[in-house]
């Protein structure tokens, strides 16, 4: 017959081929059919073009056999959790106890249903069933594949969509509105070959999983890119968070790009300064037509009290005369020096901030002999070097000394609901 299924047929062995096979082979399978009544047994071969062996189609010595232990039917999920997977299925024979597998790890059961526990989130199990009619005497399995809901994302956080499935959204982020979808093109993706494509409509949006920071404590960074740098359909691309997905109301914008903007993929950072400890990040594209799309790629989620604003200040003492010392600050930043002979401390005040390199400062008017340098203020977040260094200025030769201030400890208190695992807002500590 032709590649079309016989009307009223119901597939006994899920459809195998055996048209390779150049010998006879031995072929078995266990079924049971949900409906009472009269059925016939049928064999078709089909002309698909995939070739094989001659003859075409051949079969003997066929043989039906009733089992004395039917295998259940119909395994379901019913709930799941982060961690949990609760599914049931329905008896056909008499059997009053079952083999459970879950990813190979069995277990027996007296009922027809189980709660497998202790797995992780965001994550697919296979369940298989198998009745236990007697010893020594079981059904085949029956088997679906379950996933376990999406928990928190933990920080440092680094996505590249490589690890996704194609032409659907990344698992466990959540789509809002249009098509974002992760697509495989090495000519579109910043690096590798998967991207996240929004298309197809005229706003284009998506949330990341939550995180198990606050939100507001958050610093996003991506590389992202139009389709086109030079036609306006490509509209304008947008990052901030929302509070509630279903509203988009509460979207709020934290930066926006246009289309024209961009020679190519560009890396954006954004800190997510002033968002609800549980609200969602959100990527969106604003589209002036449904025909040209945005790329997103490599996104690095940190913590903002995890990134480093400054370098720690490095000091060094050169070019000393009878009467002067020429110091260069090592480092970004603006620092405060000082320097004392016996009590009498000579506080700089020409002392700027500089964007890289160095910043350099000279103490003039000294006579020869020992001093003592100290730092007088640390930049914002580390704890002042507070050990005096003394150096002896000698005409002519050079002296090397160095301030190295630590980062001061923080200390956060998160409030977590202990059943979904999600960060609760306006607790008190």
């Amino acid at each position: 017959t032709s590649d079309v299924t016989p009307a009223g047929w119901i597939a006994l062995d899920g459809g195998n081929k055996l048209n390779t096979s150049t010998t006879w082979q031995t072929h078995s399978v266990a079924f049971s059919v949900a409906t009472a009544g009269t059925y016939n047994l049928v064999f078709y071969w089909r002309n698909d073009g995939s070739g094989g062996t001659q003859p075409p189609a051949a079969f003997d010595n066929v043989a039906l056999a009733m089992l004395s232990c039917p295998a259940p039917q119909q395994l379901v999920l019913d709930t799941a959790t982060t961690n949990s997977l609760s599914f049931s299925w329905m008896p056909v024979g008499n059997e009053t106890s079952w083999e459970v597998t879950v990813d190979g790890t069995s277990t027996v059961v007296t009922s027809p249903s189980h709660t497998a526990s202790g797995l992780s989130a965001s994550t697919g199990y296979t369940v298989e069933i198998r009745a236990i009619c007697g010893e020594g005497d079981t059904s085949f399995a029956i088997s679906n594949s379950f996933n376990t809901e999406c928990g928190l994302i933990s920080l440092p956080y680094a996505e590249d969509f490589e690890a996704h499935s194609t032409s659907t959204a990344p698992n466990c982020w959540i789509p809002i509105s249009g098509n974002v979808n992760v697509l495989s093109s090495s000519s579109n993706a910043h690096s590798g070959s998967k991207y996240l494509d929004f298309r197809g409509s005229y706003s284009n949006a998506i949330a990341m999983p939550g995180s198990n920071q606050p939100t507001g404590q958050l610093q996003v960074s991506f590389w992202t890119r139009p389709e086109s740098t030079t036609n306006s359909s490509c509209g304008t691309f947008s990052v901030g968070y929302q509070t509630d997905l279903a509203d988009t109301s509460t979207f709020v914008e934290l930066a926006n790009w246009s289309y024209n903007s961009f020679s190519a993929y560009d890396q954006k950072v954004v800190p997510m300064t002033g968002a609800p400890d549980a609200a969602y990040i959100v990527f969106r594209h604003n589209a002036n037509s449904t025909y040209y799309y945005w790329y997103v790629d490599d996104i690095d989620i940190t913590a903002i009290g995890d990134i480093v604003t400054c370098d720690d200040p490095v000091i060094t003492s050169h070019s000393v005369t009878d009467n002067s010392m020429t110091f260069n600050f090592s480092g970004a930043g603006a620092y405060e020096v000082g320097i004392v002979e016996g009590s009498t401390w000579s506080v700089p005040t020409n002392v700027t901030p500089v964007d890289s390199a160095t910043a350099t400062h000279t103490f003039t008017g000294l006579t020869p002999g020992s001093y003592t340098v100290e730092e007088l203020a640390a930049p914002d977040g580390y704890l002042i070097d507070d050990v005096q260094r003394i150096i002896k200025i000698n005409a002519g030769e050079n002296a090397v000394f160095v301030f190295t201030d630590t980062r001061k400890p923080t200390l956060k208190v998160l409030k977590y609901d202990a059943q979904r695992e999600t960060l609760l807002s306006g607790a008190t500590f």
